[in-house]
């Protein structure tokens, strides 16, 4: 078990959390200063696979550790 891949997965369940809870604010705030609400849904489902993917890379790692 190392603690190098251990700090990895906290860091990617953090970043993985952070884009679920400021991740969509921080899109409507960019998308109303700058345009393109025409993209918002895309934008915004975009957003939301990235978090996924970076809890379910957290997770995996995290359990990829633990079990070795």
């Amino acid at each position: 078990m190392s603690i190098t891949q251990l700090v990895v997965a906290g860091l990617l369940l953090g970043m993985g959390l952070w884009v679920l809870y400021r991740g969509h604010t921080t899109l409507d705030v960019l998308l109303e200063r700058y345009g393109g609400k025409r993209y918002r849904t895309y934008l915004r489902l975009l957003v939301t696979w990235l978090a996924v993917m970076l809890l379910g890379l957290g997770c995996r790692l995290a359990l990829f550790v633990l079990r070795s």
